[in-house]
């Protein structure tokens, strides 16, 4: 089975509501509190610390560009709406491209590139799980891949892999690529969520983006493209959809779209590949799902709302091997982890494994040892198996 990040692993059954759709009336679950958004001129709106906004309606114009500021926890967008959705302009949550400092930033719930190699260091992997790794040769190039993987006859050792399922839930978006020397790898796609009530426009000439971006300069150690998902009982219009990385449907991201009027849904999607379509999960954010989550960390407490990739240092006295905590919830069944750290520079060391009996309704930890090189950032991040 593919990796899934931080939160958790859905299977095919989900502890949450099936609508029928001609009886039941869908709900996005705004109450409208953050009032209409209705743009003038591009914006980027700051994300609230669970990534959640609730507006009552939402009309992007032509020519306006929506963008949002990652919060502390990095998580996706989630834009849920009581009525109408009409987007005329864009919505962005592209990732960022690497420089010759540093690996570029995922867009919003999407993971950072590698760090560059300078002054004799070695390059840094991207973070995520399907990061492109380091190379202290620019010929080898480590690009983040998401929902579609590269050719056998294109593939690199150094290119990362496929992971997630279709249902884009839980939802996160792309991986970073890996940095070379003199360049920082490309920032993965983030990860977005539109819901409404009532219906999605999009309209022609209109865009909706989750992009991969470029690594720094002409290499190409590309981020992956990230997530979109639409939840709305019309989706219409023929906007662009687009989760494309720069080696195109090679390193694209995910869509979804869940909806019950079909004879509208006319929207342009690149890839073509990378969409799955329903009429029977109408639910914008499902209740109890199971979690994974990184408890403590080479004796650092992780916050709740930390990002799903925790960084720590350690000083040069303490001891090499350090404790890391995990705590499982809500699986009902035996829960296979893969935990990986991630040096600032150089290569992620390699994957440690184990496993967590989640049976009971109460969670359950494991206590994993793992190495930490010192006085270097360490990013450690966990996924289910």
């Amino acid at each position: 089975m593919k990796p899934l990040p931080t939160l958790l692993r859905l299977l095919g059954a989900l502890s949450c509501v099936w609508v029928e759709a001609q009886n039941v009336a869908f709900q996005s679950g705004s109450d409208g509190r953050d009032g209409a958004l209705h743009p003038t001129s591009s914006v980027e709106i700051p994300l609230p610390d669970d990534g959640i906004l609730r507006y009552s309606t939402v009309r992007i114009p032509p020519l306006v560009t929506v963008t949002f500021t990652r919060n502390p926890a990095n998580t996706p967008v989630y834009l849920l709406v009581q009525g109408d959705v009409e987007i005329h302009g864009t919505i962005s949550v592209n990732g960022e491209v690497g420089t010759g400092l540093r690996g570029g930033r995922g867009g919003p719930g999407g993971f950072d590139g590698g760090l560059p190699g300078i002054a004799g260091s070695l390059p840094g992997d991207g973070l995520g799980p399907g990061a492109g790794r380091g190379s202290p040769l620019n010929t080898s190039v480590g690009r983040g891949v998401f929902g579609n993987v590269f050719s056998q006859a294109d593939r690199r050792q150094t290119d990362g892999e496929d992971y997630g399922t279709p249902l884009l839930t839980p939802l996160f978006g792309g991986s970073g690529g890996g940095g070379l020397p003199g360049f920082g790898g490309g920032g993965g796609g983030g990860a977005l969520l539109i819901a409404s009530n009532t219906r999605i426009t999009n309209s022609p000439g209109s865009s909706i983006t989750a992009l991969g971006a470029f690594g720094f300069g002409s290499s190409p150690n590309w981020g992956s493209g990230g997530a979109i998902r639409l939840v709305a009982p019309e989706i219409s219009g023929e906007g662009l959809i687009s989760v494309t990385g720069p080696g195109g449907n090679a390193n694209a991201g995910r869509i979804r779209c869940d909806l019950i009027e079909r004879r509208f849904f006319g929207l342009r999607f690149n890839p073509v590949n990378a969409v799955s379509a329903s009429e029977a999960f109408m639910v914008a954010m499902p209740a109890n799902l199971p979690t994974l989550r990184l408890v403590r960390v080479a004796g650092v407490d992780v916050p709740l709302a930390a990002p799903a990739g925790f960084t720590v240092t350690l000083p040069f006295n303490a001891p090499a091997v350090q404790e890391i905590v995990l705590e499982a919830a809500g699986f009902s069944a035996e829960v296979l982890v893969d935990l990986r750290l991630t040096p600032g520079g150089g290569a992620a060391l390699p994957l440690i494994t184990g496993s967590i009996p989640n049976f009971a309704p109460t969670p359950a930890r494991l206590t994993l040892q793992a190495g930490f090189p010192p006085n270097t950032p360490v990013t450690v991040e966990a996924w289910t198996r």
